[in-house]
């Protein structure tokens, strides 16, 4: 009897310690940092083409394994974080121009691998140059003008720009030609006929809105204050919505029917663009940009082809196609301006030190009010 419950007791304290040893094995993770060997150039290859096959949310959720080897968790960890900053859609490849004179600057100060910076290059180079999403020739160009520009600024990098053309395809392969075209002047290299061979921004006049779109590129890529500056500049432009409908104004209504059409279309104007005319003085009550406000509305937000048609058939005179191409430039540049002030503040900066420049010279003018709500920001 004795004998029984001693081993019953005895079986009872196993018991008790299996239990306990499973629990704690269970509730924390192994540390292999003693018994596990370093991986071998082979073994870390093999893994790296295993994770690069995995989808981001099993990558993530393989990190919160427990007993996962400290090298493996490096591995996944690198490869998590090289698929955040791969240059994969248009939307990233628009981000990365964006900023990409903030990123050299930050890279310099921070120390970061030139290596890694010069991968992240490669790929929006090679995507651009593959990309099929761009949405016309007109953003392919820019690409092609981005690319350029950092070549020739960083010499450094045309090595790279050579290595990424033997990985592209064909029409790749005409695009990163073209940039190296542009950047060695190397007559060796083939030329896209499509893509523009020679581009200067700073001195080309600025003739439409796509010209604006090359001075932004420059800025993105080099921070320059000029290129804002030439933007900004056509903003300073003569109002010639004004100067048409101040002629338009002045003119004598005779009889009584010709006042009542004058005092119709007025209203229409107020109603369809917000410009405001006072009758008894035959003059314009409205101070802001009217070139601005006709092609993108007081809100400095785009008109639709719908409003636009509007404003048009609102207007007491009828706009060549010149007016129309130079309504949209300056409603373009005001536009790109306050978009762009919310992100750069360099871009803000440089608008005030040319508004201040004009109300020293008392030669304001539309520059005022062109942007008022940046001076808010």
């Amino acid at each position: 009897m004795e004998l029984e419950t001693w081993l019953h007791s005895a079986l009872f304290l196993l018991n008790v310690l299996l239990w306990c040893l499973r629990e704690n094995v269970s509730s924390s993770p192994r540390d292999h940092s003693l018994e596990e060997k370093p991986l071998s150039a082979t073994q870390e290859e093999k893994l790296r083409e295993t994770y690069s096959k995995l989808s981001t949310e099993r990558l993530t959720s393989r990190l919160d394994e427990p007993g996962l080897y400290a090298d493996a968790r490096k591995l996944i960890s690198q490869e998590i974080a090289k698929r955040k900053n791969r240059i994969d859609s248009t939307e990233r490849l628009s981000n990365f121009m964006m900023f990409y004179y903030q990123r050299r600057r930050w890279s310099k100060r921070s120390g970061i691998a030139k290596s890694a910076k010069q991968r992240q290059l490669a790929e929006a180079l090679e995507y651009a140059a593959n990309c099929q999403d761009l949405p016309n020739m007109h953003a392919r160009n820019l690409a092609l003008y981005f690319f350029a520009r950092v070549a020739a600024l960083d010499p450094s990098v045309i090595p790279l720009y050579e290595a990424s053309q033997r990985k592209t395809s064909q029409e790749g392969r005409k695009f990163i030609s073209t940039v190296l075209r542009l950047t060695t002047d190397d007559p060796t290299q083939e030329l896209d006929t499509s893509l523009p061979t020679e581009l200067d921004v700073f001195r080309c006049p600025v003739a439409g809105p796509e010209d604006l779109d090359y001075l932004w590129v420059e800025f993105y890529v080099t921070g320059s204050k000029q290129a804002v500056r030439k933007i900004v500049e056509v903003l300073i432009w003569p109002d010639r919505v004004r100067f048409k409908l101040d002629r338009w104004l002045r003119r004598p209504a005779v009889g009584f029917l010709s006042k009542w059409r004058r005092k119709r279309v007025v209203e229409r104007l107020r109603r369809v663009t917000g410009i405001e005319c006072d009758l008894t003085t035959n003059t314009i009550k409205t101070t802001e940009d009217l070139d601005c406000i006709c092609s993108f509305g007081l809100e400095i937000r785009p008109r639709t082809a719908k409003e636009f048609a509007k404003v048009r058939a609102a207007l007491p005179f009828s706009p060549s196609e010149y007016d129309l191409n130079y309504f949209g430039t300056k409603g373009a540049a005001r536009w790109s301006l306050s978009s762009n002030a919310y992100e750069h503040p360099r871009v803000l900066e440089t608008y005030q030190e040319v508004r201040d420049q004009q109300s020293k010279d008392n030669q304001l003018t539309s520059l005022q009010y062109a942007l008022w709500p940046l001076s808010r920001c």
